[in-house]
């Protein structure tokens, strides 16, 4: 079985995310293609790690096709429970992707058959963009 592995990375001083093409553990960084609106192109540059939130990609996609990374946002909607928005977490102790804020401390597996019913609404950093 192939796992695509891949990261992006959120710029905490920019307040940018960006496609993360390599990472530097030597010089503690990530090497990140971003959009400058300024020159309406994308570039790249490093970023420390300091600077940033490095986020996986969970080697899923929504039922639009989008997608997912830790630290997503999405909507789920089985037609059963649980119903909401919920954010991508790793759980260290089910050692996999779960749906956090269900409630207080509580989570649910994303399993390959709940992607179906999961969009992506955006990120936790949505809310801190200029």
């Amino acid at each position: 079985m192939s796992r695509e592995t891949k990261f992006r990375a959120w710029n905490k001083k920019l307040k940018q995310m960006g496609e993360v093409f390599q990472l530097d553990f030597e010089a503690k960084g990530v090497w990140v293609k971003f959009y400058n609106p300024k020159i309406n192109l994308n570039e790249a540059d490093f970023w420390e790690d300091k600077d940033i939130i490095l986020e996986q990609y969970i080697d899923r996609k929504d039922k639009n096709g989008k997608e997912i990374y830790e630290n997503s946002e999405v909507k789920h909607d089985n037609h059963i429970r649980p119903v909401g928005e919920f954010k991508v977490t790793w759980d260290k102790y089910k050692a996999g992707w779960v749906l956090s804020g269900i409630r207080k401390d509580k989570s649910m597996w994303l399993k390959d058959w709940s992607v179906d019913f999961v969009e992506v609404i955006g990120t936790i950093h949505d809310k801190e963009q200029p």
